[in-house]
């Protein structure tokens, strides 16, 4: 069982992200989207591990809507790692994920926060999603004949 936590009311789990043309991992929280049909790893996260958009221009354009609008991003093969908030249980994935492209403010328009990491249904389906908040629990539990 992956046991994440919350931050304030937002669902969270830890993962690291590994890209094929890197060794380097990217840490960062994913928020748990039930809404969400594929994860994305926002540019805050792969910008701090030292990774600039332009490494990712050689994979497939993909655009995403949501809540905050449309955004732009790249489909990028990577492995994820989702680990337990003790660090003991590590569960890897592969799968395609969106990295966003940084977004800057439009003239005239207030800077928004960034977009989140998110960890959406590609990822959740393969597991027993539980977010209960009146008791703090987020865990993603291995479910036989789901991988």
């Amino acid at each position: 069982m992956i046991r994440g936590q919350f931050n304030g009311t937002r669902p969270l789990i830890s993962a690291l992200v590994l890209f094929p043309f890197d060794k380097t991992y990217v840490r960062t929280n994913f928020l748990v989207d039930t809404g969400a049909d594929i994860s994305l790893i926002s540019s805050v996260a792969y910008e701090r591990a030292g990774f600039k958009y332009d490494q990712f221009l050689q994979y497939p354009p993909a655009t995403s809507s949501g809540y905050g609008g449309r955004i732009q991003a790249r489909r990028v093969p990577a492995r994820l790692y989702l680990f337990d908030q003790d660090e003991d249980i590590v569960v890897p994935i592969s799968l395609e994920l969106e990295v966003i492209k940084p977004m800057a403010p439009k003239p005239g328009e207030d800077q928004l926060p960034p977009l989140p990491s998110v960890l959406g249904r590609d990822v959740s389906d393969l597991f027993k999603l539980t977010i209960d908040r009146s008791v703090n629990v987020v865990t993603l539990d291995h479910c036989e004949g789901k991988r």
